[in-house]
Protein backbone atom coordinates (compact mmCIF):
# COMPACT_ATOMS: atom_id res chain seq x y z
CA UNK A 1 0.00 0.00 0.00
CA UNK A 2 3.01 2.25 0.00
CA UNK A 3 3.53 2.83 3.73
CA UNK A 4 7.11 3.78 4.61
CA UNK A 5 7.56 1.21 7.41
CA UNK A 6 4.92 -1.44 6.69
CA UNK A 7 5.78 -3.84 9.53
CA UNK A 8 5.57 -1.07 12.13
CA UNK A 9 2.27 0.22 10.78
CA UNK A 10 0.84 -3.31 10.68
CA UNK A 11 1.75 -3.81 14.33
CA UNK A 12 0.28 -0.44 15.30
CA UNK A 13 -2.96 -1.23 13.48
CA UNK A 14 -3.18 -4.66 15.13
CA UNK A 15 -2.59 -3.15 18.57
CA UNK A 16 -5.15 -0.42 17.96
CA UNK A 17 -7.75 -2.95 16.88
CA UNK A 18 -7.13 -5.48 19.65
CA UNK A 19 -5.97 -3.50 22.68
CA UNK A 20 -8.12 -0.52 21.72
CA UNK A 21 -11.22 -2.68 21.42
CA UNK A 22 -10.48 -4.30 24.79
CA UNK A 23 -10.04 -0.88 26.42
CA UNK A 24 -13.28 0.35 24.87
CA UNK A 25 -15.14 -2.70 26.14
CA UNK A 26 -13.87 -2.00 29.65
CA UNK A 27 -14.42 1.72 29.37
CA UNK A 28 -10.81 2.41 30.30
CA UNK A 29 -8.93 5.24 28.53
CA UNK A 30 -11.99 5.54 26.31
CA UNK A 31 -11.09 8.61 24.32
CA UNK A 32 -7.53 7.48 23.61
CA UNK A 33 -8.68 4.01 22.52
CA UNK A 34 -11.46 5.50 20.39
CA UNK A 35 -9.00 7.87 18.70
CA UNK A 36 -6.66 4.99 17.86
CA UNK A 37 -9.49 2.93 16.42
CA UNK A 38 -10.98 5.86 14.50
CA UNK A 39 -7.62 6.63 12.89
CA UNK A 40 -7.06 2.98 11.98
CA UNK A 41 -10.53 2.68 10.48
CA UNK A 42 -10.06 5.91 8.51
CA UNK A 43 -6.88 4.49 6.99
CA UNK A 44 -8.62 1.19 6.27
CA UNK A 45 -11.56 2.96 4.62
CA UNK A 46 -9.56 5.41 2.52
CA UNK A 47 -6.35 3.52 1.68
CA UNK A 48 -6.64 -0.22 2.25
CA UNK A 49 -10.08 -0.55 0.63
CA UNK A 50 -9.81 2.38 -1.79
CA UNK A 51 -10.61 0.33 -4.89
CA UNK A 52 -13.28 -1.82 -3.23
CA UNK A 53 -17.01 -1.14 -3.54
CA UNK A 54 -18.78 0.50 -0.60
CA UNK A 55 -20.21 -2.85 0.52
CA UNK A 56 -16.69 -3.97 1.39
CA UNK A 57 -15.70 -0.62 2.93
CA UNK A 58 -18.88 -0.44 4.99
CA UNK A 59 -17.62 -2.30 8.06
CA UNK A 60 -14.55 -0.08 8.45
CA UNK A 61 -16.78 2.97 7.95
CA UNK A 62 -19.25 1.85 10.65
CA UNK A 63 -16.51 0.98 13.16
CA UNK A 64 -14.94 4.35 12.48
CA UNK A 65 -18.21 6.20 13.05
CA UNK A 66 -18.78 4.39 16.36
CA UNK A 67 -15.24 5.21 17.45
CA UNK A 68 -15.70 8.89 16.57
CA UNK A 69 -18.97 8.97 18.53
CA UNK A 70 -17.23 7.50 21.57
CA UNK A 71 -14.35 9.92 21.10
CA UNK A 72 -16.73 12.87 21.16
CA UNK A 73 -19.06 11.68 23.94
CA UNK A 74 -16.49 10.02 26.18
CA UNK A 75 -17.07 7.25 28.69
CA UNK A 76 -20.48 6.64 30.20
CA UNK A 77 -21.55 6.02 33.78
CA UNK A 78 -20.88 2.29 33.55
CA UNK A 79 -17.24 2.65 32.51
CA UNK A 80 -14.08 2.16 34.52
CA UNK A 81 -13.08 5.72 33.67
CA UNK A 82 -16.19 6.99 35.45
CA UNK A 83 -15.60 4.86 38.56
CA UNK A 84 -11.90 5.77 38.73
CA UNK A 85 -12.57 9.49 38.35
CA UNK A 86 -15.36 9.33 40.95
CA UNK A 87 -12.91 8.05 43.61
CA UNK A 88 -10.67 11.13 43.34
Amino acid sequence: MGFPIPVLFAWLAALAESVGAFLLALGLMTRIAAAMIAFTMAVAFTLAHAADPFGVKELAFLYGIVAVCLLLTGPGKMSLDYFLSKRR
